[in-house]
């Protein structure tokens, strides 16, 4: 636009000029036409046209001036323009040389993030069949410990099969046929706060339930047996040698029960390992793994509860050795106690009704 300014303007002077000279020309055409006008209308039509074309000349002179001035500025802007642009294209090159480095460093950052996560990986699954490993040789432990206490047990005290107890227990009941009353003979009816029957002023089950013991451990006839109270020390001898002897099978026969559970569970240990060593999927092998850890919390768990039959087989065969010690030396004191055996046998029997009773409860 300023060039084209700049241009406009010269033309205008060229054409300026041309007129100049082409008044010149007509003043000099009309001062020789007019020699014998007045000279001095000539004289004042010559100065009123020198003065118009010199104002002419001066407004073009300035307007000249005024585009020379904006030609240079404009030329200026031009060369700080180019500056800045060569500065910006520095910059601009340096930019993109930072970005390439940047670029460069972004690969290979990417490249050992995923060398890492690969090795990440492989040390988790390095972990995981450690961890396996680990569950295995602990269910094996506990399997090989589980089966050389069961056959110490065997090799110790053999127990007779169910027919043959079956078999003993017939011949016991042909043998005796009235068969000794327990001790306790504890009903509900008997019981005033837990009937509706109670006079007292307290209602307290605590106190009540505390009351009734208190009268257990006397012996009142309202809660034990008379004939049994009555009996010689000989038929509580064999009441309570009975009910120790039933304690006793009972206990067996949880232990058989327990240690085949675990034999089950041991088979189950296993089949689990085997689908896990031949499972391809990650989240298979998850579950099955989930499924191990369970598996060996219950056999844990199981081995305890045997842990607890043994013990309770163990304190059994202990006070049968005392009693019978007892019976043989001193038979004063077994008359002086009455229920105490049967206390014990009614101990033993709290504790193996508890203890099925947590078991039912961790199996389901």
């Amino acid at each position: 636009n300023l060039q084209e300014k700049i241009r406009d303007l010269e033309l205008e002077r060229c054409e300026a000029q041309q007129k100049l000279q082409t008044i010149s020309r007509e003043s000099t055409h009309s001062d020789h036409r007019h020699r014998d006008d007045d000279p001095l209308s000539q004289l004042t039509a010559a100065e009123t046209r020198c003065s118009r074309l010199e104002r002419h000349l001066e407004q073009m002179r300035k307007t000249v001036r005024n585009t020379e001035s904006d030609r240079s500025a404009v030329l200026r802007r031009q060369v700080s323009l180019e500056r800045l642009g060569s500065a910006d294209r520095a910059d601009v090159q340096l930019k993109l040389q930072k970005l390439d480095l940047l670029e460069q460093e972004y690969h290979r950052l990417t490249e050992t993030q995923g060398a890492a996560e690969r090795k990440i990986r492989q040390l988790e699954r390095r972990l995981q069949e450690e961890e396996h490993q680990r569950k295995l040789v602990q269910a094996a432990q506990l399997q090989t410990g589980l089966e050389a206490n069961h056959l110490l047990i065997q090799s110790v005290s053999p127990h007779p099969h169910k027919s043959s107890r079956i078999k003993q227990k017939k011949l016991s009941t042909k043998k005796h046929p009235s068969q000794p009353q327990p001790h306790y003979r504890l009903s509900l009816g008997d019981v005033p706060f837990v009937t509706g029957t109670s006079t007292g002023s307290s209602h307290s089950v605590r106190a009540n339930v505390q009351h009734v013991l208190h009268l257990m451990k006397q012996h009142h006839p309202q809660l034990c047996n008379e004939r049994v109270l009555g009996h010689a020390p000989s038929t509580n001898h064999s009441s309570s040698s009975s009910s120790s002897s039933s304690c006793g099978e009972e206990l067996s026969e949880l232990l058989l029960t327990l240690q085949d559970e675990f034999g089950h569970m041991s088979f189950e240990q296993q089949e689990l390992a085997r689908q896990i060593q031949s499972c391809g999927s990650d989240r298979l092998r998850q579950d099955f793994e989930r499924e191990m850890e369970t598996l060996v919390k219950r056999m844990e768990n199981k081995g305890e509860q045997i842990a607890k039959v043994r013990q309770h087989q163990a304190q059994q065969s202990c006070g049968g050795g005392k009693g019978a010690q007892v019976n043989v030396s001193s038979r004063v004191e077994v008359k002086a106690r009455p229920g105490e055996r049967s206390r014990d046998s009614l101990r033993l029997l709290k504790d193996m009704r508890s203890l099925q009773t947590s078991l039912r409860s961790c199996e389901y």
